[in-house]
């Protein structure tokens, strides 16, 4: 992940409310894009280790991502994470863009 990433994140949350805890990156359960960690690195970064939840599309519903308990979330559709992103979002759509409407922060990379 490259500085610009890591400030996208830090700006993401800078303007978050204080009631929100959540702070997520989720992606496919095929493993890590490019087989990198810089993702799970740069999340420690902004949010500091143990502050964030990893979790696959697949693992986690929705409703309990896009929640009033969060407050940012990093979907990663990089490499072979592209058709999970797409099926995710297709999915969810309506949820998600009702929870960005509301103040949610969301950062989407998508790089197939």
């Amino acid at each position: 992940m490259n500085r610009f990433m890591i400030a996208a994140l830090a700006l993401a949350t800078a303007a978050g409310t204080a009631s929100a805890q959540q702070h997520w990156y989720m992606r496919s359960n095929q493993g890590q894009p490019w087989g990198h960690t810089s993702n799970e690195e740069a999340m420690d970064m902004v949010f500091g280790p143990g502050n964030w939840t990893d979790s696959p599309f697949q693992n986690q519903p929705a409703s309990q991502v896009f929640d009033d308990e969060s407050e940012c979330v990093f979907l990663e559709g990089g490499d072979f994470n592209a058709n999970a992103l797409n099926q995710y979002l297709q999915a969810n759509l309506p949820l998600i863009e009702q929870w960005v409407a509301g103040g949610g922060r969301l950062f989407i990379n998508s790089a197939p």
